[in-house]
């Protein structure tokens, strides 16, 4: 992806930590500046109408009652997932088959025969992602845009249901300024597996990797990332 499509993506990450005053004391200003984040997203193609219009009433309510000046003190026992279209429901039919097909997910290919797509047995909502190996063996994946370091050391819990055929195995993985991964095997019922990343002492940014490795297909849902 371009680097000045990230200029506008990584303001819409941000909308999920910093939209709320009641929730972390963001200011009016700020909160305009991320409503400007969302239309440019919006206007990039980066989310679908629907996702946009519920970003915008989410923000403007919050705007009625952001302070004008400096923001009080974080509550910092609210949690806020981290992960934008986690439930996998905003689907863009026009991507490639082997790369991602949903909105703010990337993804890319190393190897093997493989497809993405939607699937309507989904652990929460309507859809989930789906990865099919339909030959020869290899890696393909999806990842998140990256994440900036709010906080020295953080720790994130990072929770994803799985459920797939024979041969699959999926790995996950911090990377960037940020390190934790683990390996896991869908069956065929849905389970929830946990991958618990830390950010480097003088981290600033980071993004999670999921790619399958093997045969079968892998199913994925319900993606959360909480910061600790």
């Amino acid at each position: 992806m371009r680097k000045d499509v990230w200029k506008v993506v990584l303001p819409t990450v941000v909308v999920l930590l910093l939209a709320t005053s009641v929730v972390t004391g963001v200011t009016k200003s700020e909160i305009r500046k991320q409503m400007e984040g969302v239309k440019k997203a919006y206007q990039r193609g980066l989310m679908t109408e629907e996702r946009y219009k519920q970003k915008l009433a989410y923000l403007e309510e919050a705007l009625k009652t952001a302070p004008e000046g400096e923001p009080p003190v974080k509550d910092e026992n609210v949690r806020i997932n981290m992960i934008q279209n986690g439930s996998f429901e905003d689907f863009n039919p026009n991507t490639g088959k082997w790369r991602s097909r949903w909105m703010w997910w990337n993804g890319w290919k190393w190897g093997g025969d493989y497809v993405n797509n939607k699937a309507g047995d989904a652990k929460d909502g309507k859809l989930c992602a789906e990865i099919k190996c339909t030959g020869r063996k290899g890696r393909i994946g999806l990842f998140t845009p990256e994440f900036p370091i709010l906080k020295k050391d953080a720790e994130y819990e990072l929770t994803l249901w799985i459920k797939g055929t024979p041969g699959n195995r999926l790995n996950v993985a911090f990377e960037g300024d940020a390190r934790g991964n683990g390996a896991f095997t869908g069956g065929p019922e849905w389970k929830k597996v946990t991958v618990i990343g830390k950010a480097k002492p003088k981290g600033t940014k980071f993004r999670v990797y999921f790619y399958m490795v093997g045969t079968g297909t892998l199913w994925i849902d319900d993606v959360q990332m909480y910061m600790k």
